[in-house]
C-alpha cells in the first residue's frame, strides 16, 4: 500500500466572527501556531448574527490585535470569508480546522460541526483546543454586556479593542438619551424629527426605540385607539420610523431602512398587546401613513419578507397591495429573515 506523504508544514485556519476579539481568541491564535506552518484567522461576515462592528471594523482590529504578538511561531495572516467554510478553506489550501471550546456545552455542537465539514471535504482535519482556565468565561457577548454597563474591559481584550467598545458604546448611551428625550417631546405633542444618526447607530436605533416604547409609554389596558391620530417621526439615513400616537399613548411603530435606489425594505411593524383585538386595523393606519411618508421622501418601492407560517399577516401584506415575487428579484442589500420566507414588493 502506498502510503501519501503527510504535510509538514499544514495551514491552519481559525474561523469566527470576531464581535470584538478577545484575550480568549488571541490564546488560541497563539497556542495553534503549535501545530501548523501558517495559520490564517478567517474573519466571517455572519450577517445573520447582526455583528456589532463591520466586517472592516473587525478585520481591522483582528489585524491589530495579531500586530501586537511577539515574535509569533509562524505567519499569521488575516482573511474576510463568506459562505461555506469548506470552500473557503480548499480557496487558501488550509487543511487543519482550529476551534477553541470553552466548556463541555460547546463540544455537541463542534463535534457536530466536525463531522460534517470532513463529510464535505475529507481533506478537512479539525483540531480542538480548550480554553486556558483564566480564559473560559470570556465570550464577545460578555465583552460586550461588561462594556455597555461601563464595567472595565481591558483584562479581557486589547487595549485598541477596549477603546473601541468605549466608543461604539458612548455613542450608543448618547443616542439613547436623545431618542428618549425626542420620543417624551413626542407624547408632549411635539412634532419631532430625530437627528440624522451616524451608519454605526442604524443597527441598534430600533431595538432602542421598542425598548424605550416599552418602558415608559405604556398603556392603560381599556384605552382604545383613535386610528385618526396618527403621528410620526423621520430618521435620515437608516431610513423612516414611524411611531404612531393616540393622544399621548403610543399604539404602535412601524420602520422602514433604505436599501438604495429609492427603495426601502420592511424592518419593523410593532402593534401595542393592548390592541390585539384591533391589530389590523392598527396596522392598516400605520401602512398608509408609512406609505405617504415614504413616498413624500423619495421611496418608489417598498419590499418585505415574512415566513410563510404567518398566514394572517400575509393575507394582509396582500390586502395592503403588495405583491408576491421570486426570491431571485429581491435587491442587494435587501434583509433575508428565514429560508421559509416569502417575499413581497409594493410600488408607490
Amino acid at each position: 500500500m502506498v502510503r501519501q506523504p503527510v504535510d509538514p508544514y499544514p495551514i491552519g485556519l481559525y474561523p469566527g466572527t470576531f464581535d470584538p476579539v478577545h484575550m480568549g481568541h488571541m490564546d488560541i491564535i497563539q497556542r495553534s501556531t503549535k501545530f501548523v506552518g501558517k495559520l490564517i484567522v478567517a474573519v466571517a461576515s455572519n450577517a445573520g448574527k447582526s455583528p456589532m462592528f463591520t466586517i472592516r471594523e473587525r478585520f481591522e482590529m483582528v489585524q491589530e490585535e495579531i500586530g501586537r504578538l511577539k515574535n509569533p511561531r509562524v505567519e499569521i495572516e488575516v482573511r474576510v470569508f463568506d459562505g461555506l467554510l469548506v470552500r473557503f478553506m480548499k480557496k487558501v489550501k488550509a487543511n487543519i480546522l482550529i476551534r477553541g471550546l470553552r466548556a463541555v456545552s460547546d463540544y455537541e455542537y463542534e463535534f457536530q460541526m466536525a463531522r460534517m465539514n470532513h463529510q464535505l471535504d475529507p481533506k478537512v482535519e479539525t483540531l480542538f483546543l480548550m480554553a486556558s482556565d483564566r480564559y473560559q468565561f470570556v465570550a464577545s457577548r460578555v465583552v460586550k454586556e461588561v462594556s455597555l454597563l461601563g464595567g472595565d474591559v481591558h483584562p479581557l481584550v486589547g487595549p485598541r479593542v477596549a477603546a473601541r467598545l468605549a466608543e461604539r458604546f458612548a455613542a450608543q448611551r448618547e443616542t439613547s438619551d436623545q431618542l428618549r428625550r425626542d420620543l417624551l417631546r413626542l407624547q408632549q405633542g411635539e412634532d419631532v424629527t430625530l437627528r440624522p444618526y451616524t451608519k454605526a447607530d442604524q443597527a441598534g436605533v430600533m431595538d432602542l426605540i421598542l425598548g424605550i416604547l416599552s418602558e415608559e409609554f405604556s398603556l392603560a389596558s381599556d384605552a382604545q385607539p383613535d386610528l385618526t391620530d396618527i403621528r410620526g417621526v423621520y430618521q435620515r439615513e437608516s431610513g423612516q420610523f414611524w411611531v404612531s400616537m393616540m393622544g399621548n399613548k403610543v399604539i404602535g411603530t412601524v420602520g422602514l431602512q433604505d436599501i438604495g435606489s429609492g427603495q426601502a425594505a420592511l424592518r419593523r411593524m410593532f402593534v401595542h398587546a393592548d390592541y390585539r383585538g384591533q391589530k389590523f386595523g392598527v396596522a392598516r393606519k400605520l401602512f398608509d401613513a408609512m406609505r405617504a411618508h415614504a413616498a413624500e421622501h423619495g421611496v418608489t418601492r417598498i419590499w418585505l419578507s415574512s415566513a410563510s407560517r404567518f398566514a394572517a399577516a400575509n393575507r394582509f401584506y396582500e390586502k395592503q397591495g403588495f405583491a408576491t415575487v421570486d426570491k431571485t428579484k429581491i435587491p442587494r442589500g435587501f434583509p433575508r429573515v428565514a429560508k421559509d420566507s416569502r417575499y413581497y414588493r409594493l410600488d408607490l
